[in-house]
């Protein structure tokens, strides 16, 4: 029993090493996973949670997994765990004669990574021209937690779609869409803000974004 309670005890005083895995460069808004892969024992269960810095989108994708995406330039992905491990259930009898059952614990730790990405190039692909697209401008760094699903679910879906969906922060534009966004700018939205430009390169329509996929695709096509 005393070798038991000392392997416990190592066990208890461990730290999990990990890293983050997948591409670390990407191009510009193409989208992209993380996986964050760590040595906690064998039956530990790990629960954590991502943080990235301002000019990257992502979103969970399943166990300590993410998509994520982003504007042009280096930025830093980071994961924060905790691990826990118990032990087969045990049945014990207490004073009283009546069993208790119970896991027993066997240790924890913490998982803490962090990582510099970099997202290669500079201005976002333009739609080709003679042909309609859709323009979100947004506020990155006020970014709610729905709106930062959805804006990683659009990309996902406009990224294999004929259509065209450009989703920019209204601070950090490239020249060439300045005039497109002074005239979405003018219809006094709150942000993110679509906007439809028709096949000459003008604004055609302005509104407050929709709040699903559907609806976006609604307005700009699939």
């Amino acid at each position: 029993m005393r070798y038991i309670i000392l392997a416990w005890l190592s066990l208890a005083c461990s730290i999990a090493v990990g890293q983050i895995e997948g591409p670390s460069v990407i191009e510009p808004y193409k989208l992209t996973t993380a996986t964050v892969k760590s040595n906690i024992p064998p039956g530990a269960v790990l629960s954590g949670g991502w943080q990235v810095g301002p000019g990257l989108d992502f979103a969970p994708t399943g166990e300590n997994a993410i998509i994520w995406t982003g504007n042009p330039g280096k930025h830093v992905q980071s994961f924060a765990g905790y691990w826990v491990l118990v032990g087969p259930e045990i049945t014990v009898k207490d004073i009283n004669g009546v069993e208790q059952k119970f896991k027993p614990y066997l240790g924890s730790g913490y998982v803490n990574e962090s990582r510099e990405v970099e997202v290669k190039g500079s201005d976002p692909p333009m739609p080709p021209p003679g042909t309609s697209w859709g323009l979100i401008l947004e506020e990155t760094g006020d970014s709610s937690p729905a709106w930062a699903r959805l804006r990683v679910n659009l990309r996902k879906t406009y990224q294999s779609s004929d259509k065209h969906l450009l989703i920019l922060d209204q601070s950090n534009l490239p020249l060439s869409l300045e005039k497109l966004a002074q005239t979405v700018r003018a219809a006094n939205l709150p942000l993110p803000v679509l906007a439809l430009v028709g096949e000459d390169g003008e604004v055609v329509k302005v509104m407050e974004c929709p709040k699903t996929v559907e609806g976006v695709q609604k307005e700009v096509g699939k």
